[in-house]
């Protein structure tokens, strides 16, 4: 299946498994603690912040980098290979040398120049009943 598909789409990589390939999705490593702990910004601002340079503090970082320390630990055991976040964040181009050198993955987000001016969007929603 690999060879069908490289030609149409060239970037694609062989994975050992489909595991390995879901332990390595960046959007399900740092989007979930960006969210949660940005909620009452979200809220307050309804969205209208920088996602990556304001609301990646140091806290959202420091927590990412566990989140991401956790996956890692579950790729290991089970014997599929991983690579850390920040290292897969430059790779893609989302970041500078320096931040991915600094392994610092605040840093990492606050300079992804690709993200620069990325905000959060609320969808519209019911209201809740009483």
């Amino acid at each position: 299946m690999f060879e069908l598909i490289k030609p149409i789409y060239p970037e694609i990589q062989r994975a050992s498994s489909v595991l390995e390939t879901a332990l390595s999705n960046l959007n399900a490593v740092f989007h979930p603690e960006g969210m949660i702990m940005n909620a009452g910004w979200i809220q307050h601002t309804g969205g209208n912040f920088l996602f990556y340079r304001e609301g990646f503090t140091d806290a959202v970082g420091r927590v990412t980098a566990a989140v991401d320390a956790e996956r890692i630990a579950v790729a290991k055991a089970l014997g599929i290979p991983a690579v850390p976040f920040i290292d897969v964040f430059y790779e893609a181009g989302l970041t500078t040398k320096a931040a991915r050198d600094s392994g610092d993955i605040s840093r990492a987000c606050r300079e992804s120049e690709p993200n620069k001016n990325h905000q959060v969007t609320l969808l519209a929603r019911p209201p809740l009943r009483p």
